[in-house]
């Protein structure tokens, strides 16, 4: 029998699954996602029901449900960031320049064993709906780029 030579046709991602799909605002589609698998992550490691989870949320047990299992169109990132808010994390906003010529991006980093999350804006069209919001924590104080709390 003959060797195939057929070569396998694919595409390369561009490192957004929701880019790759032609998702309209695939940046922030990724941005929620991110906030909402941490969310979940965090439900799960408290060993919440989601009834105890929505009660913390200030929301009902079926918008839970719907958060945990990645259906995310009732849900913004400012009330993402609050739901984190509400689980007793601290959430920093980092804008900066862009690097690279293309359009700026959103992108949510973890910062893994710690109750921190970063979210880094890089369009200011993105950044005047959280900046209100999150202007003032409810700890009332701010978290550096480092990390490290200032009052």
């Amino acid at each position: 029998m003959a060797p195939a030579t057929d070569q396998i046709r694919y595409t390369e991602s561009t490192g957004n699954v929701f880019a790759d799909l032609g998702v309209a605002e695939p940046e922030e589609a990724l941005a929620k996602a991110e906030l909402a698998r941490q969310i979940g992550a965090i439900i799960a490691e408290r060993g919440l029901s989601q009834t105890e989870a929505a009660v913390l949320l200030g929301i009902d047990q079926p918008k839970v449900s719907l958060l945990t299992r990645g259906r995310l169109t009732g849900f913004s990132i400012g009330r993402l960031l609050r739901f984190l808010l509400a689980l007793d994390q601290d959430v920093a906003i980092v804008v900066r320049t862009r690097q690279v010529q293309r359009g700026g991006r959103i992108h949510v980093v973890a910062q893994s064993q710690t109750p921190k999350m970063v979210l880094a804006v890089k369009r200011a069209r993105d950044v005047r709906p959280l900046g209100r919001r999150f202007a003032v924590s409810r700890r009332r104080e701010a978290v550096t780029q480092a990390g490290e709390r200032s009052s």
